[in-house]
């Protein structure tokens, strides 16, 4: 009997097409999970926005309540004023050396305008402070009106009142004027 000998030409067809399929999986998963993690990434910066935005809305109406209190009068002085139960420190810019201890008006009008900085700590929980700066003018061109700029941050502050420097750092800002 005579033995046929079958030669295949087509050895490693199977590997090759299998090694092509697992590549293409790989690139479509590698892509799912680029666009997960962006996804992830946006939503978290969204939420640190929205928690700046709520600072600056919590500094807006804590000024707002205060100068109803009579606090930034020019005529008058006002000690203790707090925010959120933190005391408030006045906001001065870093190249002042002038003392930090807060007295809020007393400060007359000068140019028709008197204006008041303050800064606190809105504190979520034992861990998780934001940043708050508020400058309230006051401007007396007849009738007296005045402007509220409330800065907010997704971090704390540090001793002087900025925000804590940080990549991720976000700033909202609120504007009143009455």
């Amino acid at each position: 009997m005579k033995k046929f000998n079958f030669t295949n030409n087509q050895n490693g067809f199977t590997l090759l097409l299998a090694s092509l399929i697992a590549s293409l999986l790989l690139a479509i998963g590698l892509a799912m999970f680029t666009i997960a993690q962006k996804e992830i990434i946006l939503s978290g910066l969204g939420r640190e926005s929205q928690y700046a935005f709520y600072a600056a809305d919590s500094g807006a109406e804590c000024a707002l309540y205060w100068a109803f209190q009579g606090a930034f009068d020019p005529l008058q002085s006002y000690h203790g004023a707090k925010c959120n139960e933190q005391p408030i420190g006045e906001y001065r810019p870093p190249e002042s050396t002038t003392p930090t201890d807060l007295i809020i008006g007393g400060k007359g009008y000068v140019g028709g305008e008197s204006v008041t900085s303050f800064w606190f700590e809105q504190q979520e929980s034992s861990s998780k402070k934001r940043c708050v700066k508020v400058k309230v003018t006051k401007y007396e061109t007849g009738a007296v009106r005045t402007k509220v700029d409330s800065r907010g941050y997704n971090v704390g502050c540090n001793s002087d009142g900025e925000p804590i420097t940080s990549p991720r750092t976000l700033e909202r800002a609120v504007q009143m004027v009455y």
